[in-house]
């Protein structure tokens, strides 16, 4: 499951095009792939920053729903699109996660008070607007 959901993730975020590749789909070692860490329960990171991903985050969040392990998410100094107000307030499902970055990308929106305040101990980093 983690695969597909990586394969789907690297062709949301237009993966021919990134700068550093590193992932070959047709292996099952999905741990060895550029920018993947995994721990004994599956995908732990996520570290993809300054890569030239290009896509729309809410497509991002659909998919991270299936890396039910993941504590760090890296997609700072890219080209994301997308919303994020609604991104943040689905974080939230999140009880893993130690560390997000989504600097240096288009997107719209902010964190809401709430977000922040449920998130206490992940270190969120955005853009301020």
């Amino acid at each position: 499951l983690q695969k597909n959901v990586l394969v789907k993730f690297y062709d949301m975020l237009a993966g021919d095009n990134w700068t550093r590749i590193g992932w070959d789909t047709t292996s099952d070692n999905i741990c060895g792939w550029l920018g993947i860490e995994c721990k004994t329960e599956g995908v732990d990171e996520v570290l993809l920053s300054s890569n030239n991903l290009t896509g729309n985050l809410v497509d991002v969040l659909a998919l991270m729903n299936n890396l039910e392990y993941l504590r760090v998410l890296d997609l700072d100094s890219n080209s994301i699109v997308g919303n994020l107000t609604a991104f943040s307030l689905s974080l939230v499902q999140f009880s893993d996660l130690t560390y997000v970055d989504l600097r240096l990308n288009d997107l719209t929106g902010s964190v809401p008070s709430e977000v922040c305040d449920s998130m206490e101990d992940v270190d969120l980093r955005v853009d301020c607007n």
